[in-house]
């Protein structure tokens, strides 16, 4: 990885763990409640004493799932560049930089750096326009 990208990679793969775990965590929550509301009205109608328990370790449990996941989840370099190039705008500058990073003779910056690339694009070939008798032949 590029050493002038890592610590704004890293910051945004950190900010995209939080976001998992928080959009994550917003879906499961109706169903480990409604879970647990069944849990603690099954403890209260019946006699059995570890419902109201159980309920409270559906939620706790849930919720630790969900951050250690978030934790331990892997987030590839690339997803990381294009989720930092759509917040920044950058125009796929992070992923471009990520995708060259070791490329032989090519120089890529952070934008705004004015770096630029050693390798310029490839000589394009010039070719005539062609006539309109050229594009119909049978005319």
């Amino acid at each position: 990885m590029n050493r002038a990208l890592r610590p704004l990679l890293l910051s945004v793969r950190r900010r995209l763990r939080v976001a998992w775990a928080v959009a994550t965590a917003q879906l499961l929550a109706p169903v480990v409640a409604a879970i647990a509301l069944l849990l603690v009205l099954l403890g209260r109608l019946t006699d059995l004493p570890w419902a109201e328990p159980a309920a409270l370790w559906l939620a706790v449990g849930a919720a630790l799932a969900v951050a250690l996941y978030a934790l331990l989840r892997p987030v590839g370099d690339p997803v990381v560049a294009r989720a930092a190039d759509r917040g920044l705008r950058t125009g796929d500058a992070f992923a471009t930089s990520l995708e060259l990073d070791g490329a032989a003779g090519d120089s890529v910056e952070l934008p705004g750096s004015g770096a630029l690339p050693t390798t310029g694009p490839p000589a394009m070939e010039k070719k005539p326009l062609s006539s309109s008798n050229d594009a119909f032949p049978g005319s």
